[in-house]
Parts: C-alpha cells; structure tokens; sequence
C-alpha cells in the first residue's frame, strides 16, 4: 500500500504541473439561440465545442464577468480532465451552462445550482439531449450573499468550485446509472482549494464535505486518482460496449466489480458500509454440481447484510450474477424459486426489475 506521503506528494505535484499551465484568453464568441422556446445569448470559447455559457435575452450579467468566469472555468476543466480522464459524452455536449436563474433554469432559493439532461429543442424525433450546469452565482452575487463573481473574481481558481461540480455531474450522464457526489466534490475540492485536504484523498475532510466514498477507497486500498480514472474507463468501455446493467448504462456493482478488479479484493462491504442497498452492490457466485451427469447445479446465495439469501436448483453452470437489475447473469432463471423481486425487502424495491 501507498504511503500517505507518497501519495500526498503525487496528488499536489500532479495538481501543481496542472495549475501552472498558460492559457491564453481569447473572446467569447458570441451567438444567439432558442433553447425551449425562449431567446437565449451564447458565449463559447473559440474551437472549444464541449461547453458554452447561456443567458435568456436580454442578459442582465456583464460581459466582463462571464469572460472571467469562463476562462477560469476553463482552466479548471483541464484539472478536472486530468483527474477523471473523463469527458462528458460527445452527444450531451457542448453542456450549456447558466449563472442565472431562467427558464431553462429555474431558481430556487437556497439551492447554489444542480445539472442534469435535457431536450433544448423539443422532444421530438431525433432532437439533441444535452446536460445543462445551473449555476446561481449572480442571484446570489445580486443578494449580496457571494462577492466574486466579479470581473475581477471570476475567474479565479478558488471561484470554480460550484463550475466544476455541477459540470462533473454530466460526466456520468448516460454512462452511469448514479452521478456520484462523492467524485464530484473530490474532484472539485482538489482543483479549487475550497475544502483543504491535507492528505489527498485520504483526507478526513472528505468526509465532513460529503465525499466520504473517496476517503473509504483511499484509507482502505490505499487509492489515489489513478485508480479512480481506472474504474471510470472500466465503466466507459462497458458503456461503450452496450455491456451496462441498465441497457446500456452501468451500475453500481459495476463499479464496485471495477474496484475489485484494481485492488485485487471485494470491495462490496465498504458500499455496504456505506449505506448501499446490497441489491445494488451485487456479488458474483458459482454453483457446486449436483452430480456429474445431472447437468444441474446447487446454488446458496447471500449477499452483505442478509437482505438476499437464496437457495435453489439451476440448469446453469457458469456463474450467477445477484446484481440490478436483471438479478441472474444471462437471464438464466432458477428451476424452484419466486420472482426476482420477491428477494428483494420492501424497502429496497424502488429499482427492481
């Protein structure tokens, strides 16, 4: 296992090397467009197609101010690339993105911004999806609750943290069936500085901030980002194959099957210790023949936490996945036993097939 200070000093070298990179500035390209109905202005860096800034007609915020804040929304993306090895899918691209409450995104009081997908032009046949970023940084600049998102702020690194967030959620889009908070907030942690973590990922702050998967990964398999990017591009490739549980989205026992994978060991017990539903988590068994020339196998199955036991007969000999949402690997159904969904207590039943 990694030394914590090993590991430390891979994590601020990497950031560091990222942080010293010169960008050069260019002007907004500005455009217009209708986005559900309504007028919009856009502004999008020069050749960058993966992102742009919009604002309902007539845009209240200052130009100078969404030059700042998209230069230095920029600059942060690299980090956030070099961390996740991950972009958003090219279909759900450019992410528009909004600093003010509209009609694409509405505000609501209290809320610092959410992402998600949407049809920007109606849902008919063969209309774009796309992820769009709510960030309320000028209702909130206006209230007088924020004082940098300002021409002279904006832009800085320290200003990206909620930028960033809310853009890493659209990483997961499609490819996985949850848009993890727990990378996201590492990740936006890392690049801006808000929250201190003294010791990488293994830093107790993560935690206390509500990203306490990357702490248990860390602590536990002595983690760094490297292993995160390797789970993440298990789950791309697998999305890309139409391999994902959720046809053709991945699920979470996929992740944790990529963990398995990095760190040579099941790494259900901690999702389960961190409150996810064993249903979800998943495992993989393999059944004892009955008799040679049966042709049948024995199976006893239970999963972390005693929610599935499962005792039944089975023509199939390979090995019997217990995950969402489908229950059995290649819908090979057991001889003697009920429904899927009788397995699975009440509580958890929200996502079973």
């Amino acid at each position: 296992m990694t030394s914590n200070n090993q590991r430390l000093s891979r994590f601020f070298l990497g950031i560091a090397a990222l942080a010293s990179a010169s960008f050069a500035n260019a002007a907004l390209v500005i455009g217009s467009d209708v986005l559900q109905g309504s007028a919009y202005s856009t502004y999008q860096e020069p050749g960058d197609t993966t992102y742009r800034i919009v604002c309902q007609t007539p845009c209240p915020i200052p130009l100078a101010t969404l030059q700042a804040a998209s230069d230095g929304f920029r600059a942060a993306k690299v980090q956030l690339l070099a961390l996740s090895g991950l972009d958003t899918l090219a279909m759900l691209q450019p992410v528009d993105m909004a600093f003010e409450g509209n009609s694409l995104c509405p505000y609501f009081p209290g809320v610092s911004g959410y992402s998600s997908i949407y049809f920007p032009y109606g849902t008919g046949a063969g209309q774009p999806r796309r992820a769009k970023a709510c960030l309320f940084l000028w209702n909130y600049q206006q209230a007088g609750q924020i004082a940098y998102f300002t021409p002279e702020q904006a832009g800085l690194i320290s200003s990206q943290t909620l930028a960033i967030h809310e853009y890493a959620h659209s990483i997961f889009y499609d490819r996985h069936r949850r848009s993890y908070e727990d990378f996201v907030r590492y990740w936006s942690y890392a690049i801006t500085g808000t929250v201190p973590l003294p010791d990488g990922m293994c830093s107790d702050n993560l935690v206390t901030y509500m990203a306490p998967m990357m702490y248990e990964v860390c602590q536990r398999y002595g983690a760094d980002d490297a292993d995160l990017r390797f789970a993440l591009t298990r789950l791309d490739q697998l999305y890309a194959q139409g391999l994902g549980y959720h046809g053709p989205t991945t699920s979470v026992s996929q992740l944790r099957a990529a963990y398995d994978e990095r760190f040579a060991t099941y790494t259900g017990d901690m999702f389960v210790d961190l409150g996810y539903a064993p249903q979800q988590v998943g495992g993989t068994f393999h059944g004892d023949e009955i008799s040679p020339d049966s042709g049948l196998y024995d199976f006893d199955i239970g999963l972390p936490g005693g929610e599935f036991h499962l005792e039944g007969i089975s023509l199939f000999d390979g090995a019997v996945k217990l995950e969402q949402p489908t229950c059995l690997g290649n819908g090979q159904p057991f001889l003697d036993f009920n429904l899927a969904f009788h397995l699975v207590k009440p509580g958890h039943r929200e996502y079973t097939n």
